[in-house]
């Protein structure tokens, strides 16, 4: 039997807003990601490890990749932002999942993602 530490839950600003206050206020900013930031970023890894393609080691990147990246925000990455929220939580339910995924339906990407720990 597999046991869960923890369930942490990423979700986009635009889920977030869509939460009320008090579940809202349950959420912690991650990170904030602009086109410009992101290209310095680029750059540095082009100038200084070519072989890396994505910004590792920062605490509570929910994404893997560029790709992942892209995949959150639905738009290339030159041409949004986003900002990544979390929460954690001892019991994450299906029902709980189920929420979450029916507060982003109808936004692009896929701004949410759940790691177990």
């Amino acid at each position: 039997m597999v046991k869960v530490k923890d369930t942490i839950l990423y979700i986009s600003r635009e889920v977030l807003d869509k939460l009320p206050d008090p579940e809202r206020n349950k959420f912690e900013l991650v990170s904030s990601f602009k086109p410009t930031w992101l290209a310095e970023c680029f750059q540095y890894l082009e100038e200084n490890d070519p072989d890396a393609d994505w910004m590792e080691g920062q605490e509570g990147e929910p994404f893997k990749d560029l790709d992942d990246y892209e995949d959150w925000t639905g738009i290339d990455w030159d041409s949004c932002g986003t900002s990544v929220y979390k929460r954690v939580y001892d019991i994450f339910t299906g029902e709980d999942e189920k929420y979450f995924r029916a507060l982003a339906e109808g936004e692009e990407g896929n701004p949410i993602r759940i790691k177990y720990e």
